[in-house]
């Protein structure tokens, strides 16, 4: 547990993890690990993106798919009080499509596309509204301030 992960021409692309009492061997991408080392050398904790929303994945109508060219987005179904989305102008009822130019067709997209983004970053968020497809600057949080 904690070596590292090595492509075929020796490169470190990761850290092997081991979860005690699951016996589930993983790795962590080495963005993610040189992210972690960074926050935790300049902050001395991990700081985590934020957006403040809650989502629920869904089916995009046909005249939506054929502009954003995918099946499905993320309907926002909560948002915080006072958080980015919030400050931002995201509404419930707004359907996620796109992170920073990353499609969020699920929630693993939605993730995956936050584990790449500093806290405090302004980020470029594609919703469709009422039919239309907008793109609203956010501008992310720290989980848990």
């Amino acid at each position: 547990s904690g070596g590292p992960l090595v492509d075929a021409e020796g490169r470190a692309v990761g850290m092997n993890s081991w979860v005690f009492g699951r016996g589930d061997g993983r790795a962590i991408a080495m963005d993610v690990a040189e992210r972690v080392v960074e926050s935790l050398r300049a902050d001395g904790r991990i700081k985590r993106p934020y957006l403040g929303i809650g989502t629920q994945q869904v089916p995009l109508p046909d005249a939506v798919k054929a502009r954003v060219n995918q099946d499905s987005g993320l309907l926002i179904v909560a948002i915080e009080p006072q958080s980015p989305a919030d400050k931002a102008g995201l509404m419930q009822g707004d359907t996620m499509v796109a992170l920073n130019g990353t499609v969020t067709s699920n929630l693993e997209d939605l993730y995956a596309g936050l584990r790449k983004i500093k806290v405090g970053a302004t980020q470029t968020v594609k919703v469709v509204r009422a039919g239309e497809v907008k793109e609203i600057a956010v501008t992310v949080g720290e989980a848990g301030r």
